[in-house]
């Protein structure tokens, strides 16, 4: 089906003081539009770091919400994937994943999604709007939207057959003056995150009062850190917390041994993050 002509390539204010972005829109027309950069700088940061000019200037929007694993099980035929084909095991489980889940993932799939523009949308607290079968519309929250694997993990996301992302809606921009998106991959192009990081932070006379923080090549979906932005919530932007920060955000954590590593870098890439995001206010 081709959906390339439906007009849903638009941004436009929204009834919560944000903006809507249309599935439809191109990723480069989405991060390079005057208000997304100057009112949600994290996402164009996110959206920019993503594959190329190029691939940027094909993707869009809702595609980019859609994008499947990157896991070389789940291209390789001749390899059992339950996400290819339910039943069939997940050969990266005892296999070559040092690039794969660290939290969230089941015996079925350790996959991890490969978004950079989800990362900051879970950041930003962004909602998904999609198109029924029947003509109505519904709403989905983005921690919502994707799903963890389970025992279907040939199911990324919580919508059902025949919907239809047209809108994703932004909130009241928060994290203008103080965001960073930090990408740590195998070479600068043509590569995923083996960690990535959208840290966010409103900071008013020296505290933080609200903070936005995800991960990316984590899990199975965006991995929103909930207690982590609530930890900060309050707290003075120090390095001792940005460091107590990031050991709550990776508490939890179950590597494989090939991919311990994303425990500590993942730490890392946290303080990093959230260093260089306040670090614009300064």
């Amino acid at each position: 089906m081709d959906v390339n002509n439906l007009d849903y390539k638009k941004i436009v204010s929204n009834e919560n003081g944000g903006l809507t972005l249309g599935g439809m829109l191109s990723n480069s027309e989405t991060a390079n539009n005057p208000e997304i950069r100057t009112k949600y700088p994290l996402l164009s940061m996110a959206m920019l770091s993503a594959a190329t000019a190029q691939i940027r200037n094909m993707a869009s929007n809702g595609g980019n919400l859609l994008q499947r694993t990157r896991c070389p099980y789940f291209f390789e035929t001749s390899m059992p994937c339950n996400k290819r084909k339910p039943g069939s095991g997940c050969g990266a489980l005892n296999g070559m994943n040092s690039n794969h889940a660290i939290f969230g993932y089941s015996e079925h799939c350790i996959a991890t999604n490969p978004s950079d523009m989800c990362v900051a949308l879970a950041a930003i607290g962004a909602t998904v709007e999609v198109h029924k079968p029947d003509g109505d519309s519904r709403m989905i929250e983005f921690d919502d939207f994707h799903r963890l694997p389970g025992n279907q993990p040939e199911k990324d996301t919580t919508l059902i057959k025949g919907e239809l992302i047209t809108a994703i809606h932004l909130p009241k921009p928060e994290f203008s003056d103080c965001y960073y998106y930090l990408k740590i991959r195998e070479r600068s192009s043509y590569a995923y995150a083996l960690i990535s990081v959208a840290a966010g932070l409103e900071v008013k006379d020296g505290v933080i009062t609200k903070a936005g923080l995800a991960m990316g090549g984590v899990a199975h979906k965006p991995w929103k850190l909930t207690k982590a932005e609530e930890f900060l919530s309050g707290k003075k932007p120090t390095l001792s917390n940005f460091e107590a920060v990031a050991e709550l955000a990776m508490d939890g954590a179950k590597p494989f041994e090939a991919n311990k590593y994303k425990v500590e870098m993942g730490e890392k890439a946290i303080v990093r993050a959230l260093t260089q995001a306040y670090e614009r206010k300064v």
